[in-house]
C-alpha cells in the first residue's frame, strides 16, 4: 500500500515528482543568492528580500542571474532543449534582471484577491516555521513581513511592467484559473504563441487536482482596513 505524507506547506499529499520554485532549487544547490534561505533563517528574510528579490545592488543582481541562468540551462537539457517554464514569486521584482539575460522571455502573471493572499501567506509563515525554520519570529513579525514583501513585490512589478512588450506579457485572475482552468490556459497559451496546449495532459491533471479544497478564511474588519490602507494600489489596480 502507499504512505500518504502530507506536504504541509502546500496542503497535498508528498510526491518527489511535485514541482518547487526556482529559489527553492538554487537553495538546494547551496547558492546563497537563493531568499529561500531567509524560510530556514526568518530573521534574515527582510534583508534577503533586499538582496535577494529587489536586488538592489548590481554586484549581486549579476551573481544571482548567473546562477539562475545554469540552473535554467541545465533544465532545458535535461528537456531535450524544450522551453522552461519558471514559477517563483520572487522574480515577480527581477523582470527588468531577467528581460536582461533573455530578451524573449515570456511572463505570466496571476494575480489574486490581496485578502486571500495574505491569509495564504501567514498560512505559509505558520508551516515553515513549524516544519523548516531554524528559529522562530513573531506572529507580529510575521504580519510585518507579509505587508512589506507584497508592497515590495508588487509595485516592483507595476514600475518594471511596461517595459514587456505586449505579445511576452499575459495576466490571469487567480479565480478565472480555478474556475475555468483549460479556457484560461488555452488563452495563455494563445496569446503568448506558444503553439497549441496539451490538451490530454492537462486534462488529466485538472482531474487529479478536482478534490483539492481551497480553504476559506474569515478577516477582521482590522485586518482589511490595514490592508486597504497599506495595499491599496492592489486594491485599484485588480479589483474584484
Amino acid at each position: 500500500s502507499t504512505v500518504k505524507i502530507r506536504y504541509s506547506i502546500q496542503r497535498t499529499t508528498m510526491d518527489m515528482d511535485l514541482p518547487a520554485e526556482q529559489d527553492l532549487a538554487l537553495c538546494a544547490m547551496c547558492s546563497k543568492y537563493s531568499y529561500s534561505w531567509g524560510h530556514i533563517l526568518p530573521k534574515s528574510f527582510a534583508k534577503r528580500v533586499d538582496k535577494q528579490i529587489v536586488l538592489e545592488d548590481d554586484q549581486i543582481a549579476d551573481c544571482w542571474i548567473e546562477e539562475y541562468d545554469f540552473m535554467i540551462r541545465k533544465l532545458s537539457y535535461r528537456s531535450g532543449g524544450r522551453r522552461v517554464l519558471v514559477k517563483s514569486p520572487g522574480d515577480t521584482a527581477r523582470i527588468s534582471h531577467i528581460r536582461r539575460k533573455y530578451p524573449d522571455a515570456k511572463f505570466i502573471f496571476i494575480h489574486r484577491d490581496p485578502v486571500s493572499v495574505y491569509h495564504s501567506n501567514e498560512y505559509l509563515w505558520e508551516a515553515i516555521q513549524r516544519d523548516l525554520s531554524v528559529h522562530q519570529i513573531t506572529k507580529s513579525e510575521i504580519h510585518d513581513l507579509i505587508l512589506t514583501t507584497y508592497q515590495r513585490l508588487l509595485l516592483s512589478y507595476l514600475q518594471q511592467r511596461n517595459e514587456i512588450p505586449n505579445e511576452q506579457l499575459v495576466e490571469v485572475h487567480y479565480r478565472d484559473l480555478q474556475e475555468d482552468p483549460l479556457g484560461e490556459i488555452r488563452k495563455i497559451y494563445s496569446k503568448l504563441e506558444l503553439g497549441p496546449p496539451p490538451e490530454k495532459e492537462l486534462a488529466l491533471f485538472v482531474a487529479e487536482t478536482k478534490s483539492y479544497k481551497h480553504t476559506c478564511y474569515a478577516t477582521s474588519p482590522e485586518l482589511k482596513a490595514k490592508l486597504a490602507a497599506r495595499w491599496s494600489f492592489a486594491f485599484e489596480e485588480w479589483p474584484g
